[in-house]
């Protein structure tokens, strides 16, 4: 994980307090939010969170929010749930259900092509063309089910 050869210089407390001292910008951007997890699990263990002094928590978790790009109430929560649990976990559902498609991507890319070919005309004048193009199409060509899909 290329975060953990970036940082290997933060070794001790007071590396850290050097470094949050300091105006150096951070010179790296985490990928996603599990690497940001796993980031943040990590340093917490390697510093034995549990065990430091309040003044020391306040330093990790600054160097946490500067090093995630996370805010104090997310490193916060953050933090509160690898105590109480001993790890970090993405806490978001399954995802809801979406409403059905109305275009499918082939209509989508013949919308591109006639975007393209004319010059991303307005909306109307786009609808217009492409009813155009309907019409004149045989409907076996355009092979599009009839089960209440508007038109293209």
């Amino acid at each position: 994980m290329i975060l953990t050869l970036q940082t290997q210089g933060h070794q001790t407390l007071e590396e850290v307090r050097r470094f949050l001292s300091g105006n150096e910008a951070v010179d790296f951007v985490l990928r996603d939010r599990l690497s940001a997890y796993s980031f943040i699990v990590e340093t917490l263990v390697k510093f034995r969170y549990r065990a430091l002094p309040r003044r020391d928590k306040g330093s990790i978790r600054a160097y946490l929010m500067k090093m995630t790009g996370k805010s104090e109430s997310q490193v916060t929560r953050l933090i509160r749930q690898y105590l109480a649990t001993g790890g970090i976990r993405d806490r978001r559902g399954a995802q809801a259900h979406s409403f059905r498609r109305r275009y499918t991507k082939a209509d989508i890319g013949r919308l591109a092509e006639v975007d393209e070919a004319l010059g991303q005309l307005c909306g109307h004048a786009t609808r217009a063309v492409m009813r155009r193009i309907a019409s004149a199409t045989p409907s076996a060509a355009r092979a599009r089910p009839r089960d209440g899909s508007p038109d293209p």
